[in-house]
């Protein structure tokens, strides 16, 4: 996680943080591969871009925990900070019928 976020970085899903700092990504996102099936976001995505220090992403996510799959779009931005991610924020809609 060092090479690609700060040591503060901060990852905010629909306006709440879910994690903040290296040590607690690490923990997160480990959570997340022991609950999950799967977790694949799609590529390539929707749509992206970059303007100074911002990246736009409107990307999919497929994952499947406990037998349920689920779909979701992903919409937000990152501020890098010296070649690294900052912040992350993304609004998340979770269809209700996985296709």
């Amino acid at each position: 996680f060092r090479k690609y976020y700060t040591e503060d970085a901060a990852i905010f899903i629909n306006a709440r943080e879910r994690v903040r700092g290296i040590e607690a990504m690490v923990v997160h996102f480990k959570g997340i591969q022991q609950r999950s099936e799967y977790v694949e976001i799609v590529l390539p995505f929707e749509e992206g871009f970059e303007s100074g220090d911002r990246i736009f992403t409107h990307h999919k996510l497929r994952a499947r925990e406990k037998g349920v799959d689920r779909k979701a779009d992903l919409m937000g931005y990152a501020i890098v900070e010296d070649g690294k991610l900052a912040l992350v924020s993304l609004i998340s809609y979770t269809s209700p019928v996985a296709e």
